[in-house]
């Protein structure tokens, strides 16, 4: 062989270590990005189901809320028929007479 043949040869075989070590990192980079990846898939999945979980739960609040609510209104409006009711329909009058004393 000649020199020339070797150069050449050489000059390949570092060509092809320096592509195999590009294409290792590569495949190194892709396979950090994939699994970064399922894992932000995986967080937002988590996260999905917690913002379900307490939209159900702010459902449930509201809907008690609203029942507090119409509760509260029937209370006032039968405390304000009550009031009216007495206002309307004085105390009966003390009686005059005295009262006797208690007995030692």
């Amino acid at each position: 062989m000649t020199r020339r043949t070797i150069i050449i040869i050489a000059g390949l075989g570092v060509l092809l270590v320096v592509l195999a070590v590009a294409l290792a990192s590569i495949g190194t980079q892709y396979d950090r990005t994939r699994i970064d990846r399922d894992e932000l898939q995986f967080e937002r999945d988590g996260l999905e189901d917690q913002v379900n979980s307490m939209s159900k739960d702010a459902d449930h609040l509201k809907t008690l809320s609203d029942e507090q609510r119409k509760t509260i209104e029937q209370l006032k409006a039968e405390l304000e028929r009550t009031r009216r009711s007495t206002v309307q329909s004085p105390a009966p009058a003390l009686s005059s007479a005295p009262q006797p004393a208690a007995t030692p």
